[in-house]
């Protein structure tokens, strides 16, 4: 996600219970990112942010990253809850980088992304988290959990931290600090790095790959070879080896 010359599509879904302060503040950020990044070079990434009201009429255009906001009042629910899951599991399927904050992982959770995966949520909702979702292994030790594709972000005030973290991703770490400095807030102090800053490549549109890439997410832990994820990815070891490479 780091090269030049590149708009990164960013949408923020505003469900009923958003945190108002985190998703107009993210915008905030990320613009500022924007204009620090700009200084640097003109033909330098941008984030183009957009605000995506609930209910969702719509199946939505496709985004590089979605991020869920924090909430004030408890996750959503019912019809509105499904609609969420529904975008982000199309999103997700189409190569975005999925992204939340505190009450914003439940809707990951639904959607599917999350299954046999790390995330991290706000501490007073672990309880509710973890009898609702068995299948993902929470840490609400971490103020962050960047596992690649999904990024999952602790307390209420995280999506400060979410949001250097992904311009850091796109724009790098100078451009990062420059927006940190500006917003007087110490990356050194609030950034943890528990898991590598490889940032994969998802949105090449080679379906065959994508799928093999998010199964490897959730094998982390074991020795996987190229010919079981050619086995996965249904092709041929030579035919994947091939189209892997060019995709990634």
């Amino acid at each position: 996600m780091s090269e030049l010359n590149r708009v990164i599509k960013l949408a923020i879904i505003q469900n009923t219970s958003a945190q108002r302060a985190a998703v107009y503040g993210l915008v905030d950020l990320l613009n500022v990112a924007n204009q620090f990044q700009r200084q640097h070079s003109n033909s330098a990434s941008q984030f183009n942010v957009e605000v995506i009201k609930t209910p969702i009429a719509q199946r939505l255009k496709q985004y590089q990253i979605v991020v869920l906001p924090p909430a004030i009042t408890g996750p959503p629910s019912g019809e509105e809850l499904t609609n969420i899951a529904n975008i982000l599991r199309q999103q997700h399927e189409a190569g975005a980088l999925l992204c939340s904050v505190c009450a914003g992982t439940f809707p990951l959770a639904v959607s599917g992304v999350l299954e046999n995966r790390t995330a991290t949520t706000h501490w007073a909702l672990a309880d509710d988290f973890a009898r609702q979702h068995p299948n993902v292994a929470l840490d609400i030790d971490k103020l962050i959990v960047d596992d690649g594709d999904i990024i999952t972000a602790g307390g209420l005030m995280a999506w400060v931290d979410l949001g250097l973290r992904l311009v850091e991703r796109v724009m790098g770490p100078s451009t990062m600090l420059e927006t940190a400095r500006f917003f007087l807030v110490d990356p050194n102090g609030r950034e943890q790095r528990y898991y590598s800053n490889f940032s994969p490549r998802l949105n090449h549109g080679d379906a065959a790959v994508l799928k093999t890439q998010h199964w490897l997410q959730t094998q982390y832990e074991k020795q996987i070879c190229i010919a079981d994820m050619a086995i996965y990815s249904g092709l041929g070891k030579r035919t994947f080896s091939r189209r892997f490479l060019k995709a990634t």
